[in-house]
């Protein structure tokens, strides 16, 4: 394809009015804030569309089957909820009545949206920017041990806008989306930084770690440390990405000792 075909076609894509973008992406914010076991996020999705929804259909009737709909089961990570909700807004207005194929469309990418970002976020940047703000406290630098933290903040909020905005021009295209290699990329990028932040702590620590312990024999504190890390990997019977947070506690047990 080329490059007067992609412009032609991207001009072509309908696009949510940017007052109606701002609002349902700010209540999408709040997506984790009505959690519950019964119905996890459909309460927050519900929530985040409204305002889309009274332009659609302003009559209770068409209100009250909206809300039948969409409060079944709903849950995906909520950092890439915005391209479900965004092709959810686009895909309820083409969808002609067939709403048993909508749900099972629904469902599938907000699990497909979840497998991608838990991946990506919480076993990713997460233990990264995490490893990286301990290493810059450590080295002294405590003032810019914020910094990791608010350029994800910053970051994750325009991630979140802009996918908001790709779902709902992608429409039925939206699995092409996420078949992109730049998200797998991303995860693996992500994934490999952590690790050597990791490492780099698991050095700084094994460093200035205290070689005896309260009864005076060398290498006690150390070989604690390698048993507990140990004993909590062969529990998990696999090397799983929480390995980082099973480092983090014993680390921070040590240091503090230390």
């Amino acid at each position: 394809m080329t490059a007067g075909a992609r412009t032609g076609r991207d001009a072509a894509s309908p696009r949510l009015p940017g007052r109606l973008r701002l609002a349902i992406w700010l209540r999408s914010l709040t997506l984790q804030a009505s959690w519950n076991m019964q119905r996890m996020q459909s309460l927050g999705l519900l929530y985040a569309l409204e305002p889309w929804r009274r332009r659609q259909w302003p009559s209770r009737s068409d209100r009250r089957r909206f809300w039948r709909r969409h409060l079944a089961l709903f849950n995906t990570n909520p950092y890439g909820a915005g391209m479900v909700i965004g092709w959810l807004a686009r895909a309820e207005e083409t969808a002609g009545g067939d709403d048993s194929r909508l749900l099972a469309c629904k469902n599938s990418l907000a699990r497909a949206v979840a497998a991608l970002g838990d991946q990506l976020f919480w076993l990713g940047l997460h233990p990264l920017l995490s490893a990286t703000a301990v290493l810059l406290a450590w080295w002294g630098a405590g003032g810019w041990a914020v910094a990791p933290v608010a350029a994800f903040a910053v970051a994750q909020l325009w991630f979140r806008y802009r996918l908001l905005d790709a779902g709902y021009r992608a429409g039925d295209a939206v699995p092409a989306l996420l078949a992109h290699p730049a998200w797998h990329r991303a995860i693996a990028l992500a994934k490999r930084l952590g690790a050597v932040m990791t490492g780099l702590l698991l050095g700084a620590v094994l460093r200035y770690l205290p070689w005896r312990g309260p009864a005076g024999d060398t290498g006690e504190v150390p070989l604690g440390f390698a048993v507990c890390l140990a004993v909590a990997l062969v529990a998990r019977r696999r090397w799983p990405g929480e390995a980082v947070l099973l480092v983090m506690v014993p680390l921070a047990l040590a240091l503090a000792a230390h």
